[in-house]
Parts: structure tokens; sequence; C-alpha cells
């Protein structure tokens, strides 16, 4: 999960107040959340992602904010991660984009080497200061989209995909990086394939916190994130 500005002004049509999916309500998603599942980073499509309420809006929890511009967000079809989360919205809380969610999160993927084999990497999520209970709340619902915690056994094998799609993604830049520092190349080739490794760390890119917590180490991988100033 990434930290991202949403458009101040509500799209137009929430204003009638009788639905939530209006065409300009799903432009302004995707082009507010950088075209990525706000809970897991996959990269969506137009008219191919679920819009969630991150309060519910069933009747005994949140049916005012059915229409709420803040309490609209988009969430991926290929994992369904709307249909993973808990129905029920936790005391005290859940952290979203707009909360400085960067800062108030871990996000980790460690022991990447093991690409074909997701269950053996790890993918953390926890508070970056004990009390935030928000946070506590989030880093748990991000490890059950991510690793099946607490879930059934279908939302368990959905979480499995996620992270082997996650791991597949992390192995290509990573082999990119490495051909980048090993193979010779001609300066055209080179400013390429920097080019392209920019688009991949940047924040539009899938899994950025995940694969920035992976790779910020390895040599030449940090300078090329796209909110680090150039050299």
């Amino acid at each position: 999960m990434i930290d991202v500005t949403r458009a101040a002004e509500a799209p137009a049509s929430l204003a009638a107040n009788d639905r939530y999916d209006g065409e300009d309500v799903i432009t302004t998603l995707h082009r507010d959340f950088l075209g990525k599942c706000y809970l897991c980073e996959t990269s969506i499509q137009l008219g191919t992602f679920t819009i969630d309420h991150r309060k519910p809006q069933g009747e005994r929890q949140f049916p005012e904010l059915r229409c709420a511009w803040t309490n609209l967000f988009p969430t991926c079809n290929t994992h369904r991660c709307n249909e993973r989360r808990k129905k029920r919205y936790p005391p005290g809380g859940l952290l979203d984009p707009g909360d400085g969610v960067e800062a108030r999160l871990h996000q980790r993927l460690e022991r990447p080497s093991a690409v074909l084999a997701s269950a053996a990497a790890s993918l953390s999520f926890a508070a970056a200061q004990a009390g935030d209970v928000a946070a506590e709340n989030t880093a748990a619902e991000l490890d059950r989209i991510h690793n099946g915690t607490d879930a059934s056994g279908p939302a368990r094998r959905t979480a499995s995909a996620l992270r082997g799609a996650i791991l597949l993604h992390v192995e290509l830049i990573a082999q990119k990086l490495r051909d980048l520092q090993t193979e010779a190349a001609d300066a055209s080739d080179r400013a390429l394939r920097i080019a392209e490794l920019r688009v991949l760390f940047s924040r539009r890119a899938p899994y950025t916190m995940l694969v920035r917590s992976c790779l910020a180490g390895l040599p030449a991988a940090r300078e090329l994130f796209d909110d680090v100033p150039p050299a």
C-alpha cells in the first residue's frame, strides 16, 4: 500500500447520492491511485476493477458513506482483494493511502530467492510504532490479503497466487539490475536499460513498496526510485 493523493473535488456523479460507480468515479479513482489496487498494488485497467468501501456500507455499519468520495477505493479483480477483506470494520479503524501509510507501516519482502516457491518467501506487515491501532489493524489486513492468514482455503490459494506474482515481478527486476551491473553495453543501450528500470521501480509500477523493500540494497537500485532526486 502506497501513499496516494486523492482529488480534493469529488466526481460530479456522486452529488446525486444514488450511485458510487459512475464513469467519472471510475476514471478518477484509476488516475488518482496510479492504476493500481490500493490494497495489493496489482495493476488494474479501466473497467476491470471493483470499487471498495473502506468503511463498509452495510446498514449496521456506515450506510451514510455509500457515496462518500473519501470512502471509495479501487481493488483488483485479479486477486479479489475486496472479497478477501474482513467484513466488519475493526475498532480503532484502518489506514488508507491518504493517511501517511508508508511512514506508519513496515511492508517488507524477505527471502525473495525462492522465486518459484511463494510459500518460502516472507511478506511481512507491521505497525511502525507500537500503539498505532489503525496501523496494527491495517498490517493484519495486508497480512490476510498477501499471506492468507486467518482466511479460508480458497482465499489462502488466492493469496499464494498473489505472492507468486510479486516474487516473479521482483525476480524480473533483480535480473535486469544484475544485467545492468555485469553486462557490457554502449551508452545508448545502458540509457535504455536504466529508463526501463526507472519505470519498474516507479510508484506507478506494481508492488512498489515490497519491490523497494527487497531491492533497495542492490547497487544502483535506490537512485532509480522516482521520488529520489537524480544525482
